[in-house]
């Protein structure tokens, strides 16, 4: 079991109009409903329930959960992927919160499916970082979206979810910890009132000469580029506001189970 706090990533992907028109969008969500259900017969662990008390995954077959939403008030897709956009706006498309997670009642995958005045559709899908990373939740959506597509069969699509779900290699040993971390809930207010989410966008051609600027013989990737000046901006202010240079610390999440050789067959 992983042993950090049972948190949710989440994602949301967008989808334009349907050429069809509204009908097909109804007929696509109920696609994707049904294509769930047979993934879920499959990959069955994400379909039960952490216990916080005894750090365990029940498979109880309890379910995931679907939710339909519509977007009143005339609001269209290009209006909330706008340049204008308000980040905080998106916590409206996701099933749930990041701190919704860790007690017995909670799911570990829930998804909501809204639909857009115009047809547009956005797809938010949120899993338990207990049984699942972001590396994890791109696989299962492709596992998903291939059989939604009905372009293969389940057996042939879905895999054993020992094989291709598990690090275990990678997970403490039984008994490593001696206490697990608090809920997520203990922690929500925290999230809510002291950190507020904005989306910085930046263009090829300023990252460019970015990269061009500060390389000095050296070559940095996209993101380390971006991240250095962020991080370099955030600690100028927080010097000019204390008066003197505090220490400070980039947390930069990495996938590793692209970068190491499976022992499975």
């Amino acid at each position: 079991m992983k042993s950090w706090p049972a948190i949710n990533i989440r994602i949301i992907l967008f989808y334009s109009a349907m050429n069809a028109g509204p009908d097909s969008t109804i007929n696509f969500i109920t696609r994707l409903e049904n294509s769930l259900a047979q993934c879920l017969s499959r990959l069955y662990p994400i379909a039960s329930r952490y216990n916080h008390q005894i750090r365990t995954i029940e498979c109880n077959d309890q379910g995931a959960e679907f939710i339909q939403a519509h977007v009143r008030n005339n609001i269209k897709l290009q209006d909330v992927l706008g340049p204008k956009l308000n980040p905080e706006m998106l916590n409206n498309f996701l099933p749930c919160g990041v701190c919704d997670a860790g007690e017995i009642i909670d799911v570990l995958l829930a998804v909501q499916a809204t639909v857009f005045d115009c047809g547009g559709l956005a797809l938010g899908v949120s899993i338990s970082q207990k049984v699942a990373d972001a590396a994890t939740l791109c696989t299962f959506l492709n596992y998903w979206a291939t059989l939604s597509r009905d372009e293969t069969s389940l057996d042939s699509v879905c895999p054993v979810f020992s094989s291709a779900f598990s690090s275990v290699d990678f997970l403490p040993a039984k008994g490593f910890m001696g206490y697990d971390p608090p809920l997520p809930r203990t922690m929500k207010h925290i999230f809510e009132n002291n950190y507020i989410t904005k989306r910085l966008s930046f263009s090829d051609k300023a990252i460019s000469m970015i990269r061009a600027k500060n390389s000095a013989g050296r070559s940095y990737s996209r993101v380390q580029v971006v991240s250095a000046m962020i991080w370099k901006t955030l600690i100028d202010v927080d010097q000019a506001k204390h008066g003197s240079p505090r220490a400070s610390m980039l947390i930069q999440p990495v996938n590793i189970l692209g970068k190491t050789t499976s022992n499975t067959d």
